[in-house]
């Protein structure tokens, strides 16, 4: 909201636990009542409602090992990974910024609420919500951040496929692509392509390719694909393919025949379905280079 955006949803924080919140409405659903969430159905729309937490150590790099009820709200504003997710709106105090979120949008900045070492390496995830945040909102990441990201990359590993899918499908069709630049040589982008692909190349042909590739006028489908190329162009080196106003790219067969040796026959089974089946992105191959 402070960019002008309006929310597609509301998570609500509370002092009240679990038990208090489901007495207060007729619908509940249990979601989380471990680490003290219940969702709430009113008027047709769901909202979460979280007892205030701080949380234990991350043991195994995605979740707290323990939490523990707060009656104050800034412990549990203290726990978040971006200073720019770490404000709340009190109906009577109004906006509550205790690590100066609102100036770091104004300032197009991401930084971590305390150190970047430690929010980095609690959740690996939250590396890749910072390329997200970074190319949604345009926002320049702070070197403390880069610099966490380089040391702790290869936690990547540590997260599930579906993890990551689920993020890299959120950030697709950024509209400030560019800003990808400023992860050239953490590491992450090639440590997440070797994940995805089973392929290796540079991190930071890999940045640059991806700046080029993403752009706002793709579908939500067609992300996947759009990941795909620009990690197989990333292992020719070949200088970013142009796309148009429909998505459709003109791929020269004599690429085509230097990318496809490289990948192993389940890359290339994923490959079919990632560009044909499910997505639908158009590739033309060149019939000038055929023999």
């Amino acid at each position: 909201m402070s960019l002008g955006i309006m929310p597609d949803d509301y998570d609500v924080a509370t002092s009240a636990l679990p038990a208090q919140v489901a007495a207060l409405f007729e619908r509940c659903l249990d979601t989380g009542v471990k680490h003290g969430t219940v969702t709430v159905i009113l008027g047709g729309r769901s909202y979460e409602v979280t007892t205030y937490r701080s949380e234990g150590v991350y043991s195994d790099g995605r979740r707290p090992d323990s939490v523990s009820y707060e009656h104050d709200i800034i412990p549990d504003l203290a726990r978040r990974d971006f200073t720019i997710n770490s404000m709340a709106w009190h109906p009577a105090r109004e906006l509550l910024d205790p690590f100066g979120g609102r100036q770091d949008l104004q300032d197009r900045k991401l930084r971590c609420v305390g150190s970047a070492n430690e929010r980095m390496t609690e959740d690996a995830l939250r590396q890749l919500r910072a390329v997200r945040f970074s190319l949604n909102f345009n926002l320049s990441p702070d070197e403390e951040l880069l610099e966490a990201i380089r040391l702790h990359h290869q936690k990547i590993d540590l997260l599930s496929m579906e993890r990551i899918r689920t993020e890299l499908t959120r950030t697709g069709w950024a509209p400030y692509g560019i800003m990808l630049h400023n992860f050239c040589g953490t590491g992450l982008i090639a440590r997440v392509f070797s994940r995805i692909l089973e392929l290796e190349a540079d991190d930071n042909i890999l940045c640059r390719l991806l700046a080029g590739f993403i752009q706002p006028y793709w579908q939500k489908e067609q992300i996947w694909s759009v990941y795909i190329l620009a990690g197989l162009f990333a292992q020719i080196c070949g200088e970013i393919p142009e796309f148009n106003e429909q998505g459709q790219l003109s791929l020269p067969l004599e690429q085509w025949q230097k990318i496809s040796p490289g990948l192993s026959i389940g890359s290339l089974t994923r490959l079919q379905v990632l560009l044909v089946e499910k997505t639908r992105l158009s590739l033309s191959l060149s019939r000038h280079t055929q023999a």
